[in-house]
């Protein structure tokens, strides 16, 4: 529900906002698009930006998903040029019809779902043509939304970057589901079956059908059965992905298992096909949405609706790629020329893998590099950090995404050592994020890299940190908020030192709850198994934690609601002379004689035209002195809100897991606290035990001003000692 809302009510409050700014502009005679604000930089197009800027003559782009041949050359498959050959001056150049060429549609489901599926010769399957992948998903996405009401997407993490911002437009809620596993480079299959096993009924689950992007992890066969009867059980809705369909392991059959799997189990689903990537046709924006129905009636409803959608978006789609796509598919010896071609491309990605974990092998890395050639597909995910990624750029002019990501189209046999070498010379580094899937080795004994290499040993490093938040660079409220996160350790630490050097009893019991809000929240997140905010886990490194709730901003709103009872407790004691103890208010009663004395002093001065200054610079600061305590709650409070935004802003919580942790450590303090009022009023006399006496334990919980009380007792003790030595 929360999901729902978020999505519904933000894209409003945006459009309220910036029809606000409209009006406002139009109302001065200013600009009508002053407003509007410059939109960040596609990260992908950014890597090619700054690749074409460089002029490092050994420059190498790995960000840009096209092909190139082994030359690092654009490539046009000559079964596409026959094609070309064919269309050309055969054809009118008239608006294809809301639905596309129906030819192309059919040949597309055929390759797709298989020529001899069931779901096809049932006539079971609607059909448009699309603007490529991105327009088919889009269409997906504004179905969900029409015809879908109040369901939710559920999207894999890490997934392609455009998936999140075309379900977001429609305003569909978007969940985000565990995919990848960083321990083991590979997927997180028990985690993505047990967090989809919880999805409401009527949901939808974006899948890819094959060459996963941006990972190039798959499941296997058996895995796709699986995960097949899982959402039929659970009555979800797959959309399957298709861009990369025999692009991925040179099969085009092969890398249609999913689909087929899931039709021949009797899904009601959507397919996304692309023919970017397999038939090079990237500027020609050709693909093909269908929805596999119940039967030919459901049929013509549907692909009404569809149509319905298409049409005030783009309405109609271009000619000439579908033109170009049906000519291949139709002729069955140009589809042969194509299927090698496809082969061909898919092969030589396949041997730069190979090529590409041999020479980092070679050059004598202790690290795991299975994953290169586990993974399948165009991209690589290779597991460097973001700011590895960034020495390459700065020091080798090598391009890539921040997340580690490497289209293997970009690598050839004449830049494959320079780049092993590059990234064999900083994945050594102490940052890299590799926890390896190899066997730990059997020795416990101190360990050093120079030895580990010299014994053959093969460990995975994992880094213990107590207080490391990650922040963006050139965020400069980002590194502020990075520095607040610490703030819950230190509370912790902080009670530990009161402890330690005051000996008081309430401290003790304040110092367990810390503990035990800290050790609550581990135990909820274990129960709930909330994962982390997908956008942004793959880049921390924290994908394997669950979020829910946030503990930072448990254990400070435990401290500031501690903090603040404390203080109100106080309070009610300074009001009720019977509520402190005898030494307490034997120093509280000679701190308030010495207050009336200086206010005595003062206003004599005053009477005798003394300017009086001293006195009053005296009372500002025993005023500022009085209100101490409150700021110090008040400060507490802001640190608070700080370490609770910080969570969402830096991208390590969702506002949800934020907002639970708060309420978590409130209502805990809130309890504890009435622990603590009991013990200390009903086991007071427990102090007087020897060894707590030894100790110095003492129980200053209805203390007004344990300071002032301190303060004037040892000032009467010294005025005591200097009388009697006179």
């Amino acid at each position: 529900m929360e999901g729902l809302i978020r999505q519904a009510a933000v894209p409003l409050l945006q459009q309220q906002a910036r029809g606000f700014a409209s009006r406002a502009a139009g109302f001065w005679n200013s600009s009508w698009f002053s407003h509007v604000p410059e939109a960040p930089r596609d990260p992908i197009l950014g890597v090619t930006e700054k690749f074409l800027a460089d002029t490092n003559p050994q420059k190498i782009n790995l960000g840009v998903g096209a092909y190139r041949d082994d030359s690092g050359q654009p490539v046009v498959l000559k079964s596409v040029r026959e094609a070309e050959r064919r269309v050309a001056g055969s054809h009118f150049m008239e608006y294809l019809p809301i639905a596309g060429h129906r030819q192309f549609c059919e040949d597309s489901v055929k390759l797709a779902y298989g020529e001899d599926s069931p779901v096809l010769k049932n006539k079971q399957v609607a059909m448009l043509q699309s603007l490529s992948g991105t327009g088919s998903c889009r269409l997906s996405a504004e179905f969900q939304g029409h015809w879908m009401p109040g369901s939710t997407i559920y999207i894999p993490t890490p997934t392609w970057a455009n998936h999140l911002n075309i379900w977001r437009d429609a305003h569909v809620a978007i969940e985000q589901y565990p995919y990848y596993k960083p321990e083991t480079r590979g997927l997180d299959f028990e985690r993505m079956c047990d967090f989809l096993s919880k999805a409401p009924a009527g949901s939808a689950v974006l899948l890819h059908a094959c060459a996963h992007n941006p990972t190039g992890v798959d499941p296997s066969t058996e895995q796709w059965r699986e995960l097949s009867q899982l959402l039929k059980q659970k009555a979800l809705l797959p959309i399957l992905d298709c861009a990369y369909q025999g692009f991925a392991s040179g099969d085009c059959d092969r890398d249609a298992q999913a689909i087929r799997i899931f039709a021949e189990d009797g899904h009601r689903m959507m397919l996304c096909q692309s023919f970017a990537k397999n038939m090079g046709l990237y500027g020609q924006r050709v693909g093909c949405w269908s929805i596999v129905c119940d039967d030919e009636k459901e049929v013509k409803a549907v692909e009404s609706q569809m149509k319905a959608l298409a049409r005030p978006m783009y309405s109609n789609p271009p000619v000439h790629g579908a033109l170009l796509v049906h000519t291949i598919l139709a002729d069955p010896e140009l589809k042969k020329q194509w299927l090698g071609e496809v082969k061909d491309m898919a092969e030589r990605i396949i041997s730069m893998r190979t090529l590409l974990r041999q020479n980092l092998e070679a050059l004598g890395s202790p690290l795991s590099w299975n994953h290169i050639t586990d993974q399948i597909g165009m991209f690589c995910y290779t597991g460097l950090s973001p700011e590895q990624v960034d020495k390459l750029t700065a020091e080798h002019s090598i391009y890539l995404t921040r997340n580690g990501r490497i289209s293997m189209a970009g690598v050839n046999t004449n830049n494959v050592a320079r780049l092993a070498e590059a990234i064999h010379k900083h994945s050594a580094a102490p940052d890299y994020l590799f926890r390896l899937d190899r066997p730990p080795a059997p020795h416990r004994g101190p360990f050093t890299a120079a030895a580990a290499a010299m014994s053959g040993a093969q460990w995975g490093l994992k880094a213990f940190c107590i207080a490391c938040a990650k922040f963006q660079e050139g965020d400069a409220l980002g590194e502020v908020l990075a520095v607040a996160a610490t703030a819950p350790y230190f509370a912790i630490y902080h009670a530990a030192v009161l402890l330690h050097a005051r000996r008081e009893l309430h401290m003790v019991l304040v110092f367990m709850g810390l503990l035990l809000t800290s050790a609550l929240c581990t135990v909820v997140k274990k129960v709930l198994k909330q994962p982390r905010p997908a956008a942004t886990c793959t880049l921390l490194g924290n994908c394997h934690k669950h979020g829910m709730p946030s503990s930072h901003s448990a254990v400070m709103a435990f401290a500031a609601t501690t903090a603040l009872l404390l203080y109100l407790h106080r309070r009610r004691a300074s009001s009720s002379s019977g509520s402190s103890n005898g030494i307490c208010s034997a120093g509280i009663r000679g701190a308030g004689a010495a207050r009336t004395a200086r206010r005595s002093g003062a206003a004599a001065a005053a009477s005798k035209g003394s300017s009086g200054g001293g006195d009053f610079v005296a009372a500002a600061v025993e005023r500022l002195a009085q209100a101490l305590p409150l700021l110090e709650v008040l400060l507490l409070w802001v640190l608070t809100a700080a370490v609770a935004y910080g969570r969402v802003h830096l991208g390590y919580h969702t506002p949800a897991q934020v907002a639970a942790g708060l309420a978590l450590g409130s209502s805990l303090a809130a309890a504890w606290w009435c622990i603590t009022l009991a013990v200390c009023q009903r086991w007071g006399p427990v102090l007087r035990l020897p060894l707590l006496r030894a100790l110095h334990f003492r129980d200053t919980l209805g203390c007004p001003d344990v300071h002032a009380a301190e303060a004037e007792i040892f000032v009467q003790t010294a005025d005591t000692a200097n009388k009697r030595s006179e």
